[in-house]
């Protein structure tokens, strides 16, 4: 191989390689934006589930207040009609006197 043809290939691999190491920093710094971009977004993504499990915790506190309330009233409901069918809650019974 000629001198002028290696210096022609040393000088082409030079350049190659100045390109490829550009290229890799610029590859680099994208990699770093995507990185801080997806970092961003699972914070997002996160702090919405918070928000979602927090509001699912109340729902389910209200849906089980208001099932011990239904529970209650039912409760409240059959002890005074056993009262009432036994005669001690203070009412006096019409049908029975007539």
């Amino acid at each position: 191989m000629p001198v002028e043809t290696r210096a022609q290939a040393a000088k082409m691999e030079e350049k190659i390689m100045a390109m490829l190491a550009e290229m890799g920093a610029r590859m680099g710094k994208i990699d770093e934006k995507m990185d801080a971009k997806n970092k961003e977004m699972d914070e997002k993504m996160d702090t919405r589930m918070e928000k979602m499990d927090a509001r699912r915790e109340q729902m389910y506190a209200k849906m089980e207040k208001m099932d011990d309330k239904m529970n209650g009233n039912k409760k409240q409901r059959n002890e005074r009609e056993n009262r009432r069918k036994n005669g001690k809650d203070g009412r006096k019974n019409r049908q029975a006197k007539g």
